[in-house]
């Protein structure tokens, strides 16, 4: 066992006797600094997040304020009493547990639509998925927080069905004079945040509007299985690999937004054009708020369900 390996052993084994109980760790998880695992807490499924404050590191900083500051929000959101959420610091461990949630990610709850994009069903079913993704951003939104990291991986189903947003280490209070905001996923971030990304300001403005236009891309990478934005020299190209960071932030920056046809996604032009009313570079063009974005897909969602009587 190495020195790493166990110093986190240590500090697992150490915080199961502040708290009086017994943690398995079940699988390690990816993290964007310190460590995080799938655990069971006296058998219970949670979350486990820590990071050890190490010198003056900024981003080790950052990291310690972001997993206070998503206890706060899933406090605030669903209460402590449920044990949803705890955090604590054991000496220089900062420390993270919040109910596990069992389910799939929303790109792999949606692969029906991209499997079988023609089916009018589906087309209903996704529209259906997509507005109760939207309700779990507004649901933040009503408490004063934007998530800042809208991606695939961060809407989850549950096994009963009902979706969840979850890590909101990024999340930003929406009355806050200043943010500690860096930035997120790029394929997903707005025009306006990736200026920011490109200049690593790490108090870039968010607002509603830079959500939209990110839940929008969300949207569109869950129906044609691509980016919103085209990476390389034409628009139908999927570069990724070969592309660099700053060169995806930079044609995001220009707007360069492509269509379904170029991602060779079966036409539905009815989400089609609520999506580049998302995605549009234009500020003062772009979808302004959560609920008139809602109304169109609550619109859609309609026509779709009298066009077939089988939904």
């Amino acid at each position: 066992m190495t020195e790493y390996q166990s110093s986190t052993t240590d500090i697992i084994a150490r915080l199961g006797v502040r708290l009086n109980a017994n943690i398995h760790v079940l699988k390690p998880l990816s993290s964007r600094q310190g460590m995080s695992f799938q655990v069971t807490v006296d058998d219970k499924p949670m979350l486990l997040k820590f990071v050890t404050a190490v010198g003056d590191d900024p981003s080790v900083v950052r990291r310690i304020r972001a997993l206070q500051r998503e206890a706060e929000i899933v406090e605030h959101l669903y209460g402590a009493i449920s044990g949803n959420v705890i955090c604590g610091q054991l000496d220089s461990t900062v420390w993270l547990l919040r109910k596990w949630i069992n389910g799939v990610t929303v790109w792999q709850h949606c692969v029906y639509m991209r499997e079988e994009p023609l089916r009018l069903d589906y087309k209903y079913s996704f529209i259906v998925d997509l507005i109760q993704m939207l309700e779990q951003v507004m649901l933040l939104d009503e408490a004063g927080y934007l998530h800042g990291d809208l991606q695939p991986n961060h809407f989850v189903v549950d096994q009963e069905g009902s979706f969840h947003l979850i890590d909101l280490e990024l999340a930003v209070c929406k009355d806050a004079s200043e943010t500690e905001y860096g930035g997120a996923l790029v394929h997903f971030v707005s025009p306006e945040t990736a200026t920011g990304m490109l200049s690593d300001n790490q108090h870039i403005a968010l607002d509603i509007l830079s959500e939209i236009y990110s839940f929008g891309a969300v949207a569109f990478f869950l129906y044609t299985g691509k980016t919103a934005h085209a990476y390389g020299e034409t628009l139908d190209g999927n570069e990724m690999a070969e592309i660099s960071k700053e060169e995806k932030l930079q044609a995001i920056v220009q707007g360069r937004i492509r269509s379904f046809a170029h991602t060779d996604a079966v036409a539905f032009p009815e989400l089609e054009q609520i999506l580049h009313w998302c995605l549009q570079i234009d500020r003062s063009q772009r979808c302004a708020s959560f609920i008139a974005l809602f109304t169109a897909l609550k619109d859609l969602k309609h026509t779709l369900q009298v066009h077939d009587s089988s939904v």
